[in-house]
């Protein structure tokens, strides 16, 4: 049996295995998914990790947009005390993803850093459309989007 595999980094402890983030002795309430994002993202430390790897990983058999990732990485840095703009431990990579910068370090009795997730077998081009067409509707509803041409009509 695998011991837990726990981490510390500044004044945190993640512990991936019981899915908790602890500040000293407070633990600190999170999302079933923005954990699954931190998990993610420690397990991949100092690596670029797309959203696009993120949905597949994560949201695998459902739609969603990009909004539930943002929310969820907003959640991480509030839950953090981290800023965006002079991040400590979550990194935005503009246009392409996100990247945990915290140096990691195994609690007592562990000897290695997370080992890189399994990946899910990639497969389904048409859920990837259908993911797409989910957050261009998404955006379409909020005024977000260019979807209207100049064949389509309005009200009509």
């Amino acid at each position: 049996m695998q011991p837990d595999r726990q981490f510390s980094f500044a004044r945190y402890t993640v512990d991936l295995d019981n899915a908790q983030l602890w500040r000293g002795k407070q633990a600190i309430a999170l999302t079933s998914q923005t954990f699954a994002v931190l998990r993610y993202l420690v397990e991949h430390a100092g690596q670029v990790v797309t959203k696009a790897e993120l949905f597949e990983a994560l949201w695998p058999d459902t739609v969603v947009s990009d909004g539930a990732l943002t929310f969820c990485i907003v959640e991480l840095r509030k839950a953090l005390g981290d800023n965006a703009k002079r991040p400590q431990f979550i990194e935005t990579v503009h246009r392409r993803g996100y990247r945990f910068i915290a140096p990691l370090s195994p609690l007592p009795g562990q000897s290695t850093v997370p080992p890189k997730m399994d990946h899910r077998p990639r497969g389904g081009k048409e859920r990837k459309v259908a993911r797409k067409l989910a957050a261009l509707l998404s955006a379409d509803v909020q005024g977000y989007s260019r979807l209207m041409g100049q064949d389509e009509v309005v009200g009509g």
